[in-house]
């Protein structure tokens, strides 16, 4: 195979790699790993300008993410380890079960560097709401990720006024988000915040029309509040969502 036939091969071949039932990524990643024998950096140069070719550390990342999208967790950490993408693979080795690598990588790393993310890691991995505090403090208060989980660990401790703080605080910074916004919705259903329930469930389902639970969770509320007319219209999209049929 020529080294423009091969390079061409390699590039167009990366293109398609999202496909992971029509392509074996493994055999394609180990190829491009392999290319240097077959077209050297001084002849592969002369494509530079007519391929779209990624970086090889590009291709494994991506190689790594589908890993992770599929459930193999493990290889997907390791492959996220060897790149230095700590916080990745940190992910993954949790939901591998593998606590004890996820900790030592994450103490390695603050031992270097803090950051909010490792910190926030950290309190995932101990349970210590004391680390999300940290990760916060340490963001000025913008890392969405530490005040999601400190306001979940507060639920989980029945504190629903901080809880409903720290959701608030977190989808100030970063909105579109439906999941956290239906649970502060739920947070606040607790609370009797009718109104302040109704806005988030009513800003999910503006992000996603077809959650038929947060359409019902409009409806209850204006049921609650003696407003059928306007219960009526989330009924009826209740209805049409796909769960619901």
């Amino acid at each position: 195979m020529s080294t423009e036939s091969f390079v061409s091969f390699n590039c167009s071949l990366c293109s398609c790699v999202s496909s992971l039932l029509r392509f074996d990524v493994q055999s394609t990643f180990k190829s491009i790993e392999e290319e240097e024998h077959f077209a050297p950096v001084q002849k592969r140069l002369v494509n530079l300008h007519s391929l779209v070719y990624p970086p090889r550390w590009e291709i494994k990342a991506d190689l790594a993410r589908r890993y992770a999208k599929m459930g193999i967790v493990t290889s997907a950490g390791e492959m996220f380890e060897q790149l230095e993408m700590f916080g990745e693979a940190v992910e993954c080795y949790q939901r591998a079960g593998k606590m004890n690598k996820a900790e030592k990588i994450v103490r390695e790393r603050l031992n270097k560097v803090e950051t909010p993310r490792m910190w926030a890691a950290l309190g995932d991995i101990t349970k210590d709401p004391t680390y999300y505090k940290k990760s916060i403090e340490l963001s000025n208060g913008k890392f969405s990720t530490a005040l999601v989980a400190l306001g979940k660990h507060h639920f989980d401790c029945g504190d629903l006024h901080s809880a409903c703080d720290c959701i608030g605080k977190a989808l100030m910074i970063k909105p579109l988000n439906p999941g956290i916004w239906f649970f502060y919705g739920t947070v606040n259903m607790k609370l009797e915040n009718w109104e302040r329930a109704l806005e988030a469930f009513s800003e999910v389902v503006q992000q996603e029309p077809e959650e038929g639970d947060a359409w019902a969770n409009v409806a209850a509320i204006h049921m609650r509040k003696k407003q059928p007319t306007k219960a009526y219209p989330a009924l009826v999209e209740v209805s049409r969502t796909p769960f619901y049929l």
